[in-house]
């Protein structure tokens, strides 16, 4: 990067397996980048109290990365948390009959279907953040 701030990614993901390894994934590929992970939208360490820890510190998160079905909201909440704040988003889903599910998709920048291509999610993070390989 040319300036010395990193950038942040959130990974919103209750299931925590598949956090664990694009986690692990994302940390180790993707340079200057901080990733911060939440199980769930309104817990003790959930997205919410992340969003509100950087508008404290002034500072904002550059991409979210996020489950649709998340235990206490969907995946809809965040999309609209981040449009605040024109946050790109990339929603994750294997699918859903949930009412919320056809909105959030098509509000979100990017959708892609789980079980997730880890180079598919990198390519996308990349083409959003502007990020040359």
């Amino acid at each position: 990067m040319e300036n010395c701030e990193q950038r942040r990614i959130l990974v919103i993901e209750d299931s925590k397996g598949e956090r664990e390894i694009l986690m692990k994934y994302l940390g180790a590929v993707l340079e200057d980048t901080v990733v911060l992970e939440a199980a769930s939208w309104n817990s003790k360490k959930g997205a919410k109290r992340i969003f509100e820890k950087l508008h404290r510190e002034g500072k904002q998160l550059d991409l979210v990365l996020t489950d649709f079905e998340l235990g206490d909201v969907t995946g809809l909440l965040a999309i609209y948390t981040c449009r605040l704040d024109k946050i790109p988003v990339i929603l994750m889903s294997k699918g859903s009959n949930h009412p919320d599910f056809a909105e959030a998709r098509e509000k979100a920048d990017e959708f892609i279907e789980k079980p997730l291509s880890l180079p598919a999610v990198r390519a996308m993070i990349e083409e959003k953040l502007g990020m040359d390989r």
